[in-house]
């Protein structure tokens, strides 16, 4: 609840995807089709790439296993640790 509430307060910034990154997202889970990522997370996934984003607040797992970059060597850093 105190997350939500930090919603409401511009305590954080709110970003819409695109029809970019629904694409991108389709692109992403066909790569990594060897996982049960959901169109959440691919969508997430794309969003958090276009905008170069390096750390998230995250409870699901499959952020931890996205890899981002060449060679895909890149993995986000996870809050909580």
């Amino acid at each position: 609840m105190r997350f939500w509430d930090g919603l409401s307060i511009d305590l954080f910034t709110i970003v819409g995807i695109t029809a970019q990154d629904l694409r991108r997202g389709r692109e992403l889970a066909e790569t990594w089709s060897d996982q049960a990522f959901s169109i959440v997370d691919c969508t997430s996934f794309a969003l958090i790439e276009r905008l170069d984003i390096r750390r998230a607040l995250a409870f699901d797992k499959h952020f931890r296993v996205i890899r981002f970059g060449s060679r895909r060597r890149r993995a986000l850093e996870i809050e909580p640790h």
